[in-house]
């Protein structure tokens, strides 16, 4: 950037120097902050230096940057920049500008998919969120959020909408009405069984309700602005000396069209009031503009003789001088001694829009008839609703576009990835995302109920909060987002040892005690019919085994995005069995074959250190005897495990001393294909195991990290995998 002189003049206005130029838009209808670069400056470099949010958008000389656009490039003289940062959804372009990338074509994709597959979200603790009545178990209520992100429902929720403007008080034949509009959030829903609190609005005299989905048209709406400094006051009548007392003036908060006074008269029988309201047009600096004022006389009788009541009106006001701001005042024409009482109860500025639109969002229109002069309170408007969404056609292995009602998992999170992340198909493994759906026990374990709240939450941890709740992992390797289940696995993928992989970073932890000293879990999860925090208890008895009921030191989740039982209590059965039997961790590094698995594969690792786990390299095979490159000792029921030329581990199959030498065995191992090393065209043998029942099971493990480096070596972190983990029914 530009370094001005101490003291140096100079115009906002940049339009006549020759240098880039670039405008940063935060705030719609407010001055653009405004750069200027010397000539020369990569997009790149110049964008390294400016503070501004993850999903800005950028365009230069009037064109958007797309996907497939550089970043690299020069900046010429008359080149204009625009970012336009509006934040919406978080992360998607702010991401690691390294100057060493300068070097080379920069594409925007690239840039993007850092700022998504980087995250180290925590899954499971969803507590520290914005300000949704949707997220909040204690106190929800309509609010008006200014400022935040707008609600993205997914699945089915109990919703409680933001309010769009201030509540709308009209008095009609001495009835209260209000009318709230309000917002569902983001998207198309199916919206049903609108309550107020826990009361069905259609059990409300006189409630109405109107939903309106993206694009469709408010032929006529009042938007209110009420005047701040009125809250009820009285407007008294003459004084002793004959004089009026005026109330007043105040002055509108905003410009509008018409204007609305709520009024209130406690009339004794056989009394009345009588006042006279008067408005101008006011400037900026409240002072009256000539030729606009205007009064009204209003009069109030009763009908009564004797009895006394209390009379509400609403008296609309049109002025001749038009849309602007205005004061107004009150003055009571009644003498001094008058025994009925007028009250101020609110004034308020009302712009008529019509053929209202939100194109993007879900809105709903709910009138009340409430009390005679009842008080302001707490807005409780609620209702079930489910949100549309994108899915997969299994058959075609094409996106299906049309928006349809889902609750299930790999719906919302394709439906985040494409729709809302903007992201392609050809990136994501939706293919397998929808395998792991169709293959769950019971389709409820596949559910996600959430309302997003947070525009700082990135695309990245969106995706692994909708998967938890199936628990499933989110991983990206080579650019390409894919996904595994935490269920149980027939085969190992492959098989490490020294043959293929190396003492470096080795490390192997156990613990002696229960993970973590733990001795059951805690789930906390939304119950569909109070829409409060419920909790499910499983604790680790004296035998081993797990039962409900609290336990005295729980490991605790709360899975605010799981909204039945049957789907909380699977998780909690299923973390309470993985303290028991998941308490060793181990960290390998894996030569060439660990490029080929991915987390959550399940592996046999050989321990090094463990004389009675025997491996080594396949040299030969004749009929069902096969020699080695290492010595076996024999010792008791034994099993071999070979890997095929492909890797692909075999099935345990018993093992015998094969007669003719040490290194070798016999064993009826099915005609695979085996790599047999030469020197030559041959240069990874195949590998086998042997260790006894008990031992290969303390081989197993599951791939909870994965790192590959430059080098070709892949760091491997692995916690303990045990068949024991998934043996376990929930009832119903």
């Amino acid at each position: 950037m530009i370094a001005w002189p101490p003291g140096e003049k100079y115009s906002h206005d940049l339009s006549s120097i020759l240098m880039p130029i670039i405008n940063i838009q935060r705030i719609p209808g407010l001055p653009k902050q405004q750069e200027i670069f010397a000539a020369g400056v990569r997009l790149c470099e110049a964008l390294d230096g400016l503070d501004f949010s993850g999903d800005a958008k950028i365009s230069i000389n009037g064109k958007y940057i797309g996907p497939d656009d550089e970043i690299g490039f020069t900046l010429t003289a008359s080149d204009i920049v625009n970012i336009y940062d509006q934040p919406q959804d978080g992360g998607l372009v702010k991401t690691l500008l390294n100057p060493l990338e300068h070097l080379n074509p920069i594409k925007f994709t690239q840039k993007v998919m850092s700022s998504l597959y980087n995250t180290n979200a925590n899954a499971t603790n969803t507590a520290q969120t914005k300000t949704s009545p949707n997220n909040n178990l204690k106190s929800q209520t309509n609010i008006a959020r200014n400022g935040e992100a707008r609600p993205d429902n997914f699945g089915q929720v109990r919703a409680f909408p933001d309010l769009l403007q201030e509540s709308l008080t009209e008095y009609i034949d001495n009835v209260k009405y209000v009318t709230e509009l309000m917002n569902f959030g983001l998207g198309r829903y199916d919206v049903s069984s609108i309550r107020y609190a826990e009361s069905s609005l259609d059990a409300l005299q006189g409630a109405t309700s109107q939903v309106f989905q993206p694009g469709e048209v408010i032929s006529q709406l009042y938007e209110p602005y009420y005047f701040d400094d009125v809250s009820g006051e009285e407007v008294n009548p003459k004084n002793d000396d004959g004089s009026t007392i005026i109330t007043g003036p105040y002055f509108s908060p905003t410009d509008g069209d018409e204007l609305w006074i709520n009024t209130n008269s406690a009339l004794p029988g056989n009394t009345e009031t009588n006042w006279t309201v008067t408005f101008w047009k006011v400037d900026d600096d409240n002072n009256e503009i000539q030729g606009t004022r205007e009064s009204r006389v209003f009069r109030q009788p009763t009908p009564h003789d004797v009895s006394q009541e209390t009379f509400y009106r609403t008296d609309k006001f049109y002025p001749l001088a038009g849309r602007g701001r205005y004061a107004v005042q009150l003055v009571r024409n009644d003498r001094a001694d008058a025994a009925s009482k007028l009250t101020l109860e609110s004034i308020g500025t009302m712009t008529l829009r019509q053929n209202v639109v939100h194109p993007n969002d879900t809105t709903v229109l709910i009138r009340i008839k409430a009390a005679e002069g009842a008080s302001a309170k707490d807005r409780k408007y609620n209702a079930l609703i489910t949100r549309h969404v994108i899915t997969f056609n299994r058959d075609t292995q094409q996106v299906d576009y049309m928006l349809r009602p889902s609750r299930i998992f790999p719906d919302i999170v394709l439906h985040n990835w494409i729709i809302t992340g903007k992201q392609s198909i050809d990136n994501i493994d939706a293919d397998m995302l929808y395998q792991i759906y169709d293959n769950l026990p019971d389709p409820r374990l596949g559910y996600f109920d959430y309302t997003f709240d947070d525009a700082d939450i990135s695309l990245g941890e969106r995706l692994q909060r909708i998967c938890d709740a199936a628990t499933v992992t989110v991983f990206c390797e080579d650019g390409y987002m894919s996904f595994v289940r935490d269920e149980p696995r027939q085969y190992p993928a492959t098989v490490f040892n020294t043959a293929n992989s190396m003492a470096d970073g080795y490390r192997l932890t156990y613990d002696m005690t229960l993970n973590g000293g733990f001795d059951g879990v805690e789930l906390q999860y939304k119950d569909p019919l109070t829409n409060k925090q419920s909790y499910v208890y499983f604790r680790i008895t004296d035998n081993d085994s797990i039962e409900e009921g609290e336990p005295a030191k729980p490991k605790k989740f709360q899975l605010l995005y799981i909204r039945n039982r049957y789907q909380a209590v699977d998780r909690a059965m299923k973390e309470c069995l993985r303290i028991m039997f998941s308490r060793k961790t181990m960290s390998i590094t894996a030569l060439s074959d660990g490029e080929w698995v991915n987390v959550g594969d399940m592996i046999q690792v050989v321990d090094w250190y463990d004389t009675n786990q025997q491996s080594g390299k396949i040299t030969g095979r004749n009929g069902d005897d096969f020699t080695t490159s290492e010595r076996i000792e024999f010792s008791g029921s034994m099993f071999v495990v070979i890997t095929d030329a492909d890797g692909v581990p075999t099935d345990r199959i018993p093992v015998h001393f094969n007669g003719n030498t040490s290194s070798g065995f016999n064993a009826p191992v099915p005609n695979i294909s085996l790599n047999i090393w030469n020197g030559e065209d041959v240069q990874s043998a195949s590998r086998y195991f042997i260790a006894t029942a008990g031992e290969m099971d303390e081989t197993l493990w599951t791939i909870t990290q994965k790192q590959t480096s430059a080098d070709g070596k892949t760091s491997i972190t692995v916690s303990e995998y045990n068949q024991k983990m998934y043996e376990y029914e929930v009832s119903e």
